[in-house]
């Protein structure tokens, strides 16, 4: 810190299990830190304090919202199963529907846990939304065959069968097409989270399927018929039956005219629509909740470290102590820091910069990197190992960058800045090495991942920085991926409900009129 009385412990963990693909619960990560923490603070006799900050901080933060969430379900489900009983009429019907839709969330949360996703607050968002699909769906069968069997011309039985017949390619197609956009969405991201979110979604809109269109009609069988009276339903339609006036030549043009107009002014506000990152997740904790107070404190003790973010730098091997990759690594480590942006950063050039200027009683002029190898690997040896700065065979360098602020125009500049360093560096390093050449490079980056390089495939090569998902990466490149996808992912949908309309109504106007809405 700035009064140097903190320090920061940076921890690399893996985030999935090598041998099976599973992601490693973060809490146990967690729970192994106390550990650690606790044998540290009986033997420190009070001299210190330590705050923990991370992604298995936050997963324990975010349990211990669980009671609350949970709170928050219940009290939901008890407002839907009151509207539902005051709109359909039947407390019979309502309980059934309400009853499916807690099996609808069991199933989601079993599917979840067998792709072996990870429940975190945006697969939430993606369960109550499906969630809410599923109850819709359910009362919409619910509804008619209470009116099958209401008038008691229909059994439980044949009001099933009829509502059925009438439903099931409806509800079926508002459940699929969904979940289809869902899987196309899954298929086009490259994005972990993004893809995650989908999947989810189309899981959750799946398990709604069966419990529609099978569990419910079953129920609804064996409860005979049913005695209704529609209290909310007539309330609302004795209200509304004067909008059958907008319905005019004259009022319909105004509403549509006034619709149009707000579609175009949202639409010229789109272009500079920025696409914030969710690394904001410790603003949903309680106020307080340990790991927010931790947060809020090591925040404001190393506000730049909070937007760390990542560039990882592929070279040969012993690269730690070879001139020409460092030279590399230190020119883009310097257009980096030049970027408006970027307020810091830490890289292994720096470090041996420094250490080569201690040696020297700190003088400035020798704050230079050598071509000795000898004279690197000497700065090298107080560095020590790990993967802050570099791998343990030294193939990859890591570039930390400390940002002052986390947008998309942030991220934009930092990747083409990357992107910009790759092509010229490359350009110029093949200019001067006539011996290599882009394909060259590109089969021995390939050969070098699956064991040691033939003697034929030693030449130097020049280095590739790509993005990394550090603690903030992950939500930049959503980012970017967003920025780029975001039209096509929209074109996408739209063009899988037109199709699932089509198929419903067999009417293009109709088709038409129940997506413009939508798409405006």
């Amino acid at each position: 810190t700035a009064d140097r009385r903190g320090v920061l412990i940076e921890a690399a963990w893996l985030a999935r299990d090598p041998q099976t693909g599973r992601p490693y619960d973060q809490r146990q990560i967690m729970l192994g830190i106390d550990d650690v923490l606790r044998a540290a603070r009986a033997t420190s006799g009070g001299d210190f304090s330590v705050h923990v900050v991370g992604a298995p901080a936050l997963s324990r933060g975010l349990a211990a919202e669980a009671p609350r969430a949970l709170l928050v379900a219940v009290a939901g489900l008890l407002v839907s199963a009151v509207l539902l009983v005051f709109v359909i009429g039947a407390a019979r019907v309502a309980s059934i529907i309400l009853s499916c839709v807690v099996l609808q969330v069991v199933w989601h949360l079993g599917l979840i846990r067998l792709a072996g996703l990870a429940l975190d607050p945006d697969a939430a968002w993606a369960i109550a939304v499906t969630t809410t699909t599923g109850l819709t769906a359910m009362a919409l069968f619910g509804l008619r065959w209470l009116e099958r069997s209401a008038d008691g011309d229909c059994a439980g039985f044949e009001a099933s069968v009829q509502g059925w017949r009438q439903l099931v390619w409806p509800l079926a197609l508002a459940l699929l097409v969904p979940a289809t956009a869902a899987a196309a969405l899954a298929l086009l991201s490259d994005v972990p989270l993004a893809r995650q979110v989908a999947v989810v979604t189309g899981m959750g809109l799946l398990a709604a399927l069966p419990m529609t269109l099978l569990a419910v009609p079953i129920l609804l069988s064996w409860t005979g018929t049913a005695r209704i009276g529609w209290r909310l339903a007539d309330w609302f339609d004795a209200r509304l039956g004067g909008a059958a006036a907008l319905s005019r030549p004259v009022p319909a043009t105004v509403v549509l005219v006034m619709v149009g107009a707000l579609a175009g002014v949202s639409g010229w506000l789109q272009r500079s629509q920025p696409i914030e990152p969710a690394a904001t997740d410790l603003a949903r904790l309680s106020p307080g909740n340990p790991a927010k107070l931790d947060g809020a404190e090591l925040a404001a003790a190393f506000p730049r470290n909070v937007r760390e973010f990542r560039v990882i730098v592929e070279a040969g091997r012993d690269a730690c102590t070879d001139a020409g990759v460092l030279e590399q690594v230190d020119r883009l480590v310097w257009q980096l820091e030049n970027l408006p942006m970027v307020t810091g950063s830490t890289a292994l050039p720096q470090a041996l910069k420094r250490v080569l200027t201690a040696f020297a009683d700190g003088s400035p002029k020798f704050s230079a990197l050598p071509r000795n190898r000898e004279t690197l690997t000497q700065a090298l040896a107080p560095i020590g190992a790990g993967p802050a700065l570099y791998a343990s065979d030294c193939t990859t360098l890591s570039i930390s960058l400390y940002l002052s602020r986390r947008d998309s125009e942030a991220l934009n500049a930092v990747a083409n800045e990357v992107i910009a360093f790759n092509r010229d560096n490359a350009e110029a390093f093949y200019a001067e090495h006539r011996d290599v050449d882009a394909g060259y490079c590109a089969e021995q980056r390939r050969l070098q991942r699956q064991g040691p390089l033939p003697a034929a495939m030693r030449r130097a090569c020049p280095i590739k920085a790509e993005l990394a998902s550090g603690p903030l990466g992950a939500s930049l490149a959503r980012q970017a991926a967003l920025l780029d996808i975001r039209g096509l992912a929209a074109g996408l949908v739209l063009v899988v409900l037109a199709l699932g309309a089509w198929l419903l109504l067999r009417d293009l106007r109709a088709a038409a009129a129940a997506l413009l809405p939508l798409a405006c």
